[in-house]
């Protein structure tokens, strides 16, 4: 997760477990960070030798016009259609009500904005709330729960723009925005 350092870790507990917490800690060979920042808190907690990093991402590659347009046709997707994505597991700590929330005053500027989630429902009673509020406020046209799909490159292809909205620490510091397909399209 995106704050699970050694330090992160230790710091989850009641203050007075955490001695006990940092002493177990110290029973584990290696440590693997999936960010720069958690590498950069965990080599400070317990040193380089033990401290590995495999970063997370995907690598977007360049989408032509007829890959995008053909992504496109196969989603059902307009060709004049604003396209957000936002990949991972549908749970409260991926925070995806957020980006639900947000589509009504965005889509008053954006009419023709879409917004699509591609993951599972891990917590499906929190799928399900999202699913009312897109019910309860008649955003199923504009918002799809694509659920989990073994092979999302054509989402990747059709989007203009990946996001994502996390409690996390890293949210406070940036909501990512990659320009997927029209890097010369302005947003005000």
């Amino acid at each position: 997760t995106l704050d699970d350092s050694t330090v992160g870790i230790a710091n989850a507990y009641r203050p007075f477990l955490r001695p006990m917490i940092r002493y177990l800690l110290r029973c584990f060979d290696a440590f693997v960070s999936i960010s720069p920042k958690l590498h950069e808190e965990t080599v400070a907690d317990i040193g380089a030798e033990r401290a590995h990093l495999i970063p997370m991402g995907i690598h977007m590659p360049e989408v032509s016009g007829d890959r995008r347009r053909r992504a496109r046709d196969e989603l059902g997707i307009s060709e004049n259609a604003l396209v957000l994505v936002s990949v991972g597991g549908i749970s409260r700590r991926k925070d995806q009500m957020t980006l639900v929330r947000s589509m009504p005053p965005l889509m008053a500027k954006f009419p023709d904005l879409l917004l699509i989630l591609v993951g599972p429902a891990i917590e499906s009673v929190y799928a399900k709330t999202i699913d009312a509020f897109l019910n309860d406020n008649a955003l199923h046209k504009n918002v799809r729960l694509a659920g989990w799909i073994q092979a999302p490159w054509s989402y990747y292809e059709a989007a203009d723009l990946m996001v994502f909205a996390s409690p996390s620490t890293i949210r406070r510091r940036a909501l990512e925005r990659k320009s997927a397909a029209r890097k010369n399209r302005k947003f005000r």
